[in-house]
């Protein structure tokens, strides 16, 4: 990796952002080669209590798919949630190696609630109902911020199953579960070491049941 991109810098200015931009700034960097620990520097990790070591987000995991053949740079202030439900506005920029490949992302997420209560008591004071609000820049995109490849499972579930949790008197069909594999191999879920193993414990099913899945999704895919 030494080769490729010199981390040491990297991280370096990881520290310097999170001092630069104050303590409602969590400044990250991942490294892509490891999504299941992709995390190799944080600072005021407090935002959204993340450590080094936790895996990637579903949403950089959609992205990174989607922008893999093109030479989009970044994605800028779109919404972000922590897991205790603190508003973020977020930020990413790709880096890549001399092949132009994805190898890493520096990542800002800002702690907006203050803000929010300050346009929230603006409002108040200037008895005007309907001003821009703070929540209009962001693009119409969402993410949330997993601790363990185990948050990031179920999370991704939940897109499919809406805040249904799945438990042992909640049994799924066959074809409700070929329905969330097909989504989380669509979002990219299963380019993380380890996905596979908590997608069939969270499906109370097999390793080798979830890969028969992937095989039918996929020549499935390929009839149509």
């Amino acid at each position: 990796m030494k080769e490729l991109v010199q981390w040491k810098n990297y991280i370096d200015l990881v520290k310097f952002l999170g001092k630069c931009l104050g303590d409602n700034a969590e400044i990250v960097l991942h490294d892509l080669t490891d999504n299941e620990h992709s995390i190799i520097a944080i600072e005021n990790s407090h935002v959204t209590d993340r450590t080094i070591g936790a895996p990637i987000t579903m949403f950089a995991l959609n992205k990174l798919k989607e922008m893999e053949h093109t030479d989009q740079s970044s994605i800028l202030n779109y919404k972000g949630t922590s897991r205790k439900g603190v508003p973020l506005r977020s930020s990413s920029f790709i880096i890549r190696d001399t092949q132009d490949r994805p190898i890493g992302m520096l990542c800002i997420n800002i702690d907006i609630s203050d803000y929010i209560r300050a346009e929230e008591t603006l409002k108040k004071l200037s008895f005007i109902p309907e001003l821009h609000t703070i929540k209009k820049p962001l693009h119409d995109l969402h993410e949330n911020f997993p601790n363990s490849v185990s948050d990031l499972v179920s999370d991704a579930i939940k897109e499919v199953l809406g805040d249904e949790t799945i438990t042992p008197s909640k049994r799924l069909s066959i074809a409700e579960k070929i329905k969330i594999v097909d989504h989380l191999s669509k979002k990219g879920l299963f380019l993380v070491k380890g996905a596979i193993s908590e997608v069939a414990t969270q499906l109370a099913t097999s390793e080798v049941t979830i890969y028969r899945y992937i095989n039918k999704i996929s020549k499935h895919g390929k009839k149509s």
